[in-house]
């Protein structure tokens, strides 16, 4: 699909775009994120092709969670923390905005 290059670059131009606010004070998930060293991303295990557990290999592939790997990359960059730790939180319907809303 011709989309996906066009949702990704979006995404990266996003967070490369902000960059300036990352000069000011870290505050909220930003703050979180920098200060524990660790950034967790949520995803789904059967929704393909945007998240989804790959046969075999336990690990979330897709699309999402390729824009979500492009996005980490920037924060590594942008924060100045190349060994920052990804954490994986498989997410549903049901629970995926009461997660967020506790922070998890």
């Amino acid at each position: 699909m011709r989309i996906v290059p066009h949702i990704l670059g979006a995404a990266i131009a996003a967070a490369l775009i902000s960059t300036p606010v990352f000069a000011a004070e870290l505050t909220g998930t930003l703050k979180k994120i920098n200060d524990s060293g660790t950034i967790t991303l949520a995803h789904r295990d059967s929704s393909i092709p945007f998240s989804y557990i790959a046969d075999g290999s336990g690990k979330p592939v897709g699309y999402s969670h390729d824009i979500q790997l492009a996005i980490v990359e920037a924060l590594k960059k942008d924060l100045n923390k190349p060994d920052l730790k990804t954490k994986y939180n498989l997410v549903t319907s049901q629970t995926r905005i009461p997660l967020i809303q506790n922070g998890t």
